[in-house]
């Protein structure tokens, strides 16, 4: 996972998150697309528990050290509610945001997700109380942001498709955002849709190279979203580089690349 989670933390990690730096082997199957309709149910049904978020909110202090807030994991861990622990066995990454856009609950899955793709450090008690625009790129920081608000104003939930790849493994999410009917927050759901392995003729491998792919100030320039290259010398022009991927060099920068702003975040 990228410490973006969506490096999807969920590096991407929408994320959502941050991206993985690292995939599996080989593709597992994809799991089966969940009506948006089920989603609604399960997290409605999950989330009614009474003040479930507010317990969350009301176990958290300020630590004035760091001047943030921590939330209590064992709130969520020693939870033995039934529909709690419907959340906790889903194999969708699910987290929970409160009205200030702080994560305040992740489930198992994104635990099991970070540690299958070297997201060290990204385990769900470093992320309690943490904000999630922070881990989001800055290109897709006002993207986000919107989506997020608009569910907040409207209650009413917002779906989105993004990609989240390995070096080897192709995937595609669809991140669906509820609101909390328990207290005045976020649900996203995270389930993923595609999972296979890079077609390499459709993709195309390329190999590292400074004079390809650093510009004249030394830096080399990633897609926050499907994690290509940008060729120095033209701008336009992005490469799948699996090495920049797996061991991204330390001076890089995020950009999007004219594909997935059209295909993904279009205008």
């Amino acid at each position: 996972m990228d410490a973006a989670g969506p490096d999807a933390a969920l590096a991407k990690l929408g994320a959502c998150g941050r991206s993985p730096r690292t995939g599996y082997s080989q593709a597992k199957p994809p799991a089966p697309p969940l009506c948006l309709n089920q989603l609604q149910a399960s997290v409605g049904q999950a989330f009614s528990l009474p003040g479930f978020c507010r317990r969350l909110l009301e176990s958290s202090h300020p630590d004035r050290s760091f001047g943030t807030v921590w939330y209590s994991r064992a709130t969520v861990m020693q939870s033995t509610s039934p529909d709690t622990a419907r959340l906790e066995k889903d194999p969708a990454v699910i987290y929970a945001l409160d009205r200030n856009l702080r994560i305040v609950y992740c489930n198992e899955a994104w635990d099991r997700f970070a540690a299958e793709n070297g997201g060290r450090g990204l385990d769900r008690r470093h992320q309690l109380g943490r904000l999630v625009m922070d881990v989001i790129p800055m290109p897709l920081k006002p993207f986000f942001q919107a989506g997020y608000r608009k569910v907040l104003a409207s209650r009413q939930p917002w779906e989105h498709c993004y990609e989240c790849s390995s070096p080897t493994v192709f995937r595609r999410f669809q991140m669906v955002v509820h609101p909390d009917p328990g207290a005045a927050g976020l649900v996203v759901v995270n389930s993923i849709i595609v999972e296979q392995l890079h077609d390499d003729r459709e993709r195309g491998i390329c190999f590292p190279g400074e004079k390809v792919y650093v510009d004249t100030h030394g830096i080399i320039t990633m897609c926050c979203h499907c994690r290509r290259t940008c060729r120095a010398e033209k701008t336009a022009a992005w490469d799948w580089v699996p090495a920049y991927v797996e061991n991204p060099p330390e001076m890089i920068s995020h950009s999007i690349c004219g594909v997935c702003m059209s295909l993904y975040y279009p205008g």
